[in-house]
């Protein structure tokens, strides 16, 4: 169980650091398989805790069919509408089995309550289209979640990505009764509980009567390229303003995520990474860090029946984030699929590559993808083979985990994965080794 004593948690008596992952939309995008393996892999990394979002993200991909925490309206324009009297207790079932999976690695769950995009007059409310949860509603929804699982000894984040200040994004009233509802309904169930509140990036102005009933300081340095500076001028100024409890920077710069107000295309790198979290942690907010990046998804996790196997061949599955799919190496078009959602190439040195846009897409029937090349093309690498329309395949609730293998593998001595994390142009992929004097690399898919 988790304790606060001076400037950190302590867990079961031992000093606890809170070394965390970002992993928002977890409960309505995860299946099981891929969360054990997720969780067995942050584990063996040294990560002591998980970030989760209770809720639907507004900004997340579409979630796992039937993975909705309410009774839910869907329209075509994508916006939906909840019922937030109904609760879905299999959601909430699925959330169980996902902690149960936590508690038996021993981390600790940081389970965010109420994101922003639920409360009105925030900076997400003027473009999220999905409606905000009714103010009488707070209470019930929160003390079912917070009776169901605070067995589990989580951390809850009162508030997800909010600002309590007036400026031309957000008005803080609205911000303040609501998130006064949460803390004050989920301490009713949970008085012993750990708390704090998530406020959105490059901000530490917190109401006096939430800065004295939460047990750390949770801030973010963020993601914007113009505010990184905050990972260590916000706890100097908490540290300066007599702030004596635990402080921490729960959301730096995403490894590998698009630099935000930056003057250039630019992605924050693995140093850069380190370098806000050790600002963080050396000017005061030495509690622990919250980390995140984008991932490179393994192929047996999938979970697909089919690429899972192995059946078809060996590789990755990539995580897509662009609508171009572009050769990575000089060969020759074999096929594209008449349904236009894969395309098999031939390298010059032999290597025969599937490359498998999202999962289950052959069902589009060609739908949301544009062919630019045909059977037999000579291509060079980085050359566009097709075009794919990702909203519209999220919006169809297909998984746009491609899969990226060599088909032919048993022609190779190995084929291994070279990378790990957030892929892009020119990054090797795979390598297929023929013999040490030999080998041919696969570059990522390009999807810039």
């Amino acid at each position: 169980m988790l304790t606060v004593n001076g400037k950190y948690l302590y867990k079961d008596g031992q000093r606890f650091f809170y070394l965390a992952d970002t992993c928002w939309s977890a409960f309505t995008n995860l299946t099981l398989p891929d969360w054990k393996f997720y969780l067995d892999t942050r584990k063996a990394q040294g990560y002591t805790a998980i970030q989760i979002n209770l809720l639907r993200q507004y900004d997340s991909s579409c979630p796992i069919k039937g993975r909705e925490p309410f009774a839910i309206i869907e329209h075509d324009d994508g916006s939906y509408e909840y019922d937030f009297s109904k609760i879905n207790t299999s959601y909430f079932d699925n959330v169980e089995k996902m902690l149960e999976q936590m508690q038996e690695r021993g981390m600790v769950p940081s389970l965010v309550l109420l994101w922003g995009n639920f409360v009105p007059d925030t900076w997400m409310s003027h473009f999220v289209k999905n409606n905000t949860i009714p103010f009488e509603q707070i209470r019930p929804y929160i003390k079912y979640v917070v009776n169901r699982f605070k067995k589990f000894n989580p951390i809850w984040f009162v508030s997800g990505d909010v600002g309590f200040v007036d400026n031309e994004t957000q008005k803080s009233e609205a911000a303040i009764k609501y998130y006064r509802e949460v803390l004050e309904s989920a301490k009713e169930v949970d008085p012993e509980g750990i708390y704090t509140i998530h406020i959105n990036g490059e901000s530490y102005e917190l109401p006096d009567e939430f800065k004295k009933r939460i047990s750390f300081f949770s801030y973010q340095s963020g993601h914007a390229q113009t505010g990184q500076n905050t990972a260590f001028t916000i706890p100097q100024k908490l540290r300066a303003s007599g702030y004596e409890g635990p402080i921490v920077d729960a959301e730096i710069c995403y490894e590998g995520l698009q630099k935000m107000h930056s003057q250039y295309p630019e992605r924050y790198s693995a140093f850069e990474v380190r370098k806000s979290a050790w600002r963080a942690v050396l000017a005061g907010a030495d509690m622990g860090v919250g980390y995140g990046s984008f991932g490179l998804w393994p192929l047996k996790e999938l979970d697909d029946g089919v690429f899972s196997t192995g059946a078809v061949g060996q590789g990755v599955a990539v995580s897509l984030e662009k609508g171009e799919v572009k050769a990575p190496f000089d060969g020759t078009v074999v096929s594209v699929f008449p349904t236009k959602h894969a395309i098999t190439l031939k390298s010059k040195s032999g290597v025969e590559l599937l490359i498998h846009i999202g999962l289950d897409t052959v069902e589009l029937k060609g739908k949301g993808f544009k062919q630019l090349v045909h059977d037999g093309d000579a291509v060079r690498k980085g050359d566009l083979l097709e075009t794919v329309d990702l909203d519209l395949i999220k919006e169809a609730g297909f998984n746009l985990a491609s899969p990226v293998i060599v088909t032919n593998p048993a022609n190779f001595d190995k084929v291994a994965s070279q990378t790990q994390g957030h892929v892009q142009a020119g990054d090797q992929l795979l390598l297929a080794t023929v013999d040490q004097a030999k080998t041919e690399k696969v570059s990522s898919v390009s999807l810039a």
